[in-house]
């Protein structure tokens, strides 16, 4: 129940319709990479991968959190996001 009021509402017809990305406006939008510092989902490699195959304009990082940061340490990600958010 709690999941169907997090999610956002979308039908068939919303996923059909064409995506048009642009280079001129890709990237005009900030993008931070946020690493968990005790991930054991993904290997440093594949971020390291991930960040330089698509790189961001700063990394941020939680210490102490696993791959769910949002479940292990909801506070710190909170006050990052918030952070993130006022820059």
């Amino acid at each position: 129940m709690l999941a169907t009021t997090l999610t956002r509402p979308y039908s068939d017809e919303d996923i059909s319709k064409e995506m048009v990305l642009s280079s001129k406006r890709y990237g005009t939008v900030r993008r931070i990479f946020i690493v968990a510092a005790e991930d054991k989902t993904l290997k440093k490699e594949i971020l390291e991968w991930m960040i330089e195959k698509n790189p961001p304009h700063e990394v941020e990082e939680i210490s102490g959190s696993d791959h769910m940061a949002m479940i292990a340490n909801p506070q710190q990600l909170f006050s990052l996001l918030l952070r993130i958010a006022h820059k």
